[in-house]
């Protein structure tokens, strides 16, 4: 592949100084919390299966993988390319995704009868084509997580379920189908528990928000009443003292295809030089 050529996924890079000086620069931090360093060592082979976009401040799950994800939120579980997470989210360990689908109709559940991978190992070992039929329903697309949401510890989710602003998932439940805002759902499948706030807040919160200002926009206004935190904060906007926080977004494969390529023409110059 040419210097100038488009990333191809999966995109798989070798970890160096660069990269690891990147994250530092960018305020993406590898762990919570707020850890960078001594994640991942010298050489260390990452590959990145999905286009992975964050803002400075996200945190990734650590060797579990990377998530796109918005600022101030951080994960412990590793959904990798397959998912979108909002802003100021906090993800338990274990969590995952669903495996893909199989079909129930045909004559098997096994993936002799969808999978391609199967058809080919079975050409290839016994010299017949099954003639595996693709099943259409295995991709669902990716998970959706919008902002301040919680999920609890292993948890299961769907591929292609959406997680609404400020719900709330117990720890252990099974996800099957989208999840409303400010929900708080448990169980498998997980079924609505209650909602954290009546229905005038939850529509306050919606119109107002808080999501899109920077962290340090909430200094001193009351954390432990919704209605307070919300007058203090209209009142810093209306002041114009506060404004919305709106960074560009950072493509991971992008960035780290650059130093990459930086990094080697930097060493060819230098055998260079020395031969």
């Amino acid at each position: 592949m040419g210097e100038m050529d488009s990333i191809q996924y999966p995109y798989t890079f070798r970890w160096s100084k660069g990269v690891e000086e990147f994250f530092v620069r960018n305020n993406i931090f590898l762990k919570n919390a707020f850890k960078i360093k001594n994640i991942f060592s010298i050489g260390d082979t990452i590959t990145l299966n999905h286009p992975v976009l964050v803002e400075p401040y996200a945190t990734m799950a650590g060797r579990a993988g990377f998530t796109s994800a918005g600022a101030f939120s951080y994960t412990h579980s590793g959904f990798g390319g397959n998912a979108s997470i909002g802003r100021y989210c906090s993800i338990a360990p274990s969590s995952r995704l669903m495996g893909k689908e199989h079909p129930l109709e045909r004559i098997s559940t096994h993936t002799f009868t969808c999978r391609d991978y199967y058809n080919k190992w079975v050409a290839d070992s016994f010299g017949v084509e099954l003639g595996a039929i693709p099943f259409e329903r295995t991709d669902r697309g990716g998970l959706v997580v919008h902002h301040d949401v919680w999920i609890g510890g292993s948890v299961l989710l769907r591929p292609g379920v959406t997680i609404g602003t400020g719900a709330v998932v117990a720890a252990g439940s099974v996800v099957v189908k989208d999840v409303p805002p400010f929900a708080i759902i448990g169980g498998n499948p997980a079924k609505l528990i209650r909602y954290r706030f009546d229905e005038n807040t939850i529509k306050r919160i919606l119109e107002m928000a808080w999501w899109r200002f920077h962290v340090r926009d909430f200094a001193g206004l009351d954390m432990a009443d919704t209605h307070r935190f919300l007058d203090g904060l209209s009142e810093r906007i209306d002041a114009g003292d506060i404004t919305a926080y709106c960074p560009d977004m950072i493509n991971l494969g992008e960035s780290i295809r650059k130093i990459r390529l930086n990094e080697r023409r930097k060493r060819q110059l230098s055998e260079a030089r020395s031969s």
